[in-house]
């Protein structure tokens, strides 16, 4: 009963956690850290795991359900199949590499909405072969592009569809973002980047994922349904048709997401609470630190009991962390680190200060000594 009193004191008591880190047992210090880790990272896990691959555009489009409704539209037109197939250890994607180039060479034209907006087959502003769509203002605000594994794994090629390379009157080169979202289609991988083209190539976001998520087979023609742009100008309910196909298009971004989505998660997750531990380490010895003066009474304290001291004291931040950062999600990473450390250099300022009470004369008058400690000479 005596011990559970002490724990419920030190969630707001910091002479309620000296008492407990200098005479009490490791085994309470221990499940003190690893519960309060546990709790801190909570808020990380939960973020990055409902974190969707559409996330970026789900109330905002940037123009890409227009774009993504014509590519389907454009290769469909040219029975131009996209599959992705389940291979000898996971998904790919299967695609006629060689008429895809011949289309690119022969600048194959695409949808004509009006006399601005199109799609076409060609290159981009460095060389590389891809469709492309035109917005209604003229602009290039989505390009799309099929690689070879190889191929995307060339950080050379992958910097020339993610740059453009400038030349200035000097003749000196600047490698500058490139306008436009585009999406990348390898063998193995894809990758979305978003870009808001109508302000000034604003970066929105980028998705990075694979295929182990799609079922075997799945055919990217039928994202639309499976019509041509004949058929689908021609569909009964045309708002219908170009809302279904969006969703389908979010779908994929979804889908193709989910391997990187819980490989991040653990990622984050492992690497916070790695932080948040080297961070409560380091506190106490910061604790130790600063109990060493020549006439401080408490210089009888061990490293390893201001470590539990610590411990005792993280407990109070990680519930805060946890509860405030569902409420302020921008904050999550460094809530821990501020709170535990206000705890802790008040701990140290008002508590553990030369002019307070010797550890022999605080208000719990029978402390169960369980580490032998030495008078200072």
């Amino acid at each position: 009963m005596k011990h559970l009193k002490l724990i419920l004191r030190s969630l707001i008591s910091n002479p309620a956690c000296v008492e407990g880190g200098r005479h009490r047992p490791w085994y309470f210090a221990v499940p003190f850290f690893i519960l309060s880790l546990l709790i801190a990272v909570i808020p990380v896990f939960v973020q990055s795991y409902i974190r969707e691959g559409d996330s970026s555009i789900a109330n905002y489009s940037y123009g890409m359900e227009v774009a993504m409704q014509r590519f389907v539209e454009d290769i469909n037109d040219k029975e131009y199949s996209i599959f992705i197939k389940e291979g000898d250890s996971d998904k790919r994607l299967e695609a006629d590499a060689n008429k895809w180039k011949e289309y690119c060479d022969n600048k194959e034209k695409g949808t004509v909405i009006g006399e601005t907006a199109y799609s076409y087959w060609g290159t981009d502003e460095s060389g590389n072969n891809c469709w492309s769509h035109i917005n209604s203002n003229g602009l290039v605000d989505l390009q799309v592009y099929i690689l070879s594994q190889e191929e995307f794994e060339n950080n050379d090629k992958i910097n020339s569809i993610a740059y453009v390379t400038t030349t200035d009157a000097e003749g000196k080169e600047t490698r500058v973002t490139r306008g436009g979202s585009y999406l990348v289609l390898s063998e193995k991988n894809v990758v979305m980047y978003i870009q808001n083209v109508e302000k000034n190539k604003a970066t929105v976001a980028s998705i990075y994922g694979n295929y182990n998520y799609f079922e075997d087979n799945y055919l990217l023609n039928n994202i639309n349904g499976g019509k041509n742009h004949e058929q689908a100008k021609a569909s009964e309910n045309y708002l219908t048709y170009t809302n279904d196909t969006w969703s389908n298009w979010k779908v994929f971004y979804k889908t193709f997401y989910l391997n990187t989505r819980f490989t991040l998660t653990w990622q984050t997750t492992l690497m916070m609470f790695g932080i948040n531990a080297g961070l409560t380490i380091f506190m106490g010895l910061m604790i130790w630190v600063l109990t060493r003066g020549k006439n401080n009474p408490y210089r009888i304290f061990t490293i390893w009991e201001c470590q539990k001291i610590s411990a005792w004291a993280s407990f109070t931040p990680a519930v805060l962390t946890c509860g405030l950062s569902f409420l302020l999600s921008s904050f999550t990473q460094v809530f821990f680190a501020l709170f535990l450390g206000v705890r802790v250099m008040w701990l140290s300022m008002k508590t553990l200060r030369p002019e307070s009470a010797a550890p022999s004369q605080n208000k719990y008058s029978k402390p169960v000594k369980t580490v032998d400690t030495k008078p200072v000479k």
